[in-house]
């Protein structure tokens, strides 16, 4: 093998991500779009305009870089079960700071309301601020993100069964419910009684509602990315086969005892056996060995 030959493949399963733009792009429209939300709060002129900038400025680099995280994993290969399973793990890293994100808002909320103290009055709500009914909008928004829950559950369990018709009208569903959702937490904002400076209950009401709706974003649109990977029509069978053997495959030589000195009982001499091709897997991808072995699967040509 030349070495021109042998640069071509790496010695671990892991993906070295080529040089992108988007890293730097997504920063500097990230900026734009604090600094133009800041302006917007305090009154400075054109501070919607630019804050609809930044915004369509991340909608468009997140765009750019799901297509590319998307053409990396369907057809070049570089989604390993390595790094499957490390986007796995930061997806569950993500999930936990997440838990125990909200679990600090509501350790403030619980710890200002149920011992208030004498700068709220001893009295939760503190006087003067007008709570918000819970069996209103509140009620409504619950009941609308658990059928978000539904929905997305149901497009997931389509997709593993290969629907994807189904998969589709899911998530459009959860979509929609999403939208709605955003709409009338926008109008319960409008609306309030009370703003973020009304004391503890101003600011932990804004602050757990106002990060729920920013959780949510990235957690939709990186399971529609992976499901737009997973659902691609067809994946050609010869660049998924090469960039999946470069990582998890291996090429054995075997030798067989050819002589035995009888005297000395060492061997003498090897003979090449055979060469063997190699992909050691968990039992559990078995049906990836049996899809590699016949070629044949609904989304591989």
């Amino acid at each position: 093998m030349t070495n021109l030959v042998r640069a071509k493949f790496q010695a671990h399963p892991f993906h070295l991500v080529e040089p992108s733009p988007w890293p730097l792009v997504a920063s500097f429209a990230l900026l734009t779009l604090t600094v133009s939300g800041v302006m917007t709060m305090h009154g400075y002129a054109f501070g919607g305009y630019l804050s609809l900038i930044g915004f369509l400025s991340i909608l468009g680099t997140m765009i750019f870089w799901f297509r590319d995280i998307i053409a990396e994993g369907t057809y070049q290969g570089c989604h390993t079960f390595a790094v499957q399973k490390g986007l796995t793990i930061g997806v569950a890293l993500f999930i936990v700071s997440e838990v125990f994100f909200f679990l600090s808002i509501f350790w403030a909320f619980f710890h200002s309301s149920l011992a208030p103290t004498v700068e709220l009055g001893g009295h939760w709500p503190p006087k003067g601020i007008e709570a918000i009914n819970a069996f209103e909008l509140p009620l409504l928004n619950t009941v609308l993100l658990l059928s978000s829950g539904a929905t997305v559950t149901y497009a997931h369990h389509s997709l593993i069964q290969g629907n994807r018709k189904e998969t589709i009208n899911g998530l459009i569903f959860t979509i929609i419910l999403a939208m709605i959702f955003t709409g009338l937490q926008g109008f319960e904002y409008y609306t309030a009684p009370f703003t973020i400076s009304d004391g503890a209950f101003g600011s932990t009401f804004y602050f757990a509602t106002g990060f729920h709706g920013y959780y949510i974003c990235p957690n939709l649109l990186l399971e529609k990315s992976s499901k737009e990977e997973s659902s691609s029509k067809k994946i050609n069978f010869k660049e998924w086969f090469s960039g999946f053997t470069d990582a998890e495959g291996n090429f054995n030589i075997v030798l067989r005892k050819k002589e035995i000195n009888l005297t000395t009982k060492k061997i003498d001499r090897f003979s090449t056996s055979s060469l063997q091709f190699q992909i050691g897997l968990h039992i559990d991808d078995l049906n990836v060995l049996k899809t590699i072995q016949t070629g044949k699967k609904k989304n591989i040509k």
